[in-house]
């Protein structure tokens, strides 16, 4: 009796705590979203100026070149 119970108590305990509730899940995701949202638009923007510094740099390179 006492070991049936034991095996009924662990199994409960396990089958509780291993288990993320929905919103709990919802919460976690709705933050790695965000946070990813954020990294997205930080990216546009250096991938915006990188875009610029390239031809500015190709039109120093083109200058040098004709005056060299």
């Amino acid at each position: 009796m006492r070991k049936s119970l034991a095996v009924a108590v662990i199994a409960f305990s396990v089958a509780t705590t291993a288990c993320a509730t929905k919103g709990f899940v919802r919460e976690e995701v709705g933050g790695v979203n965000s946070k990813v949202d954020t990294l997205s638009g930080t990216v546009e923007q250096t991938q915006e100026r990188v875009g610029r510094n390239e031809e500015r740099i190709g039109a120093v390179d083109t200058k040098a070149e004709a005056a060299g």
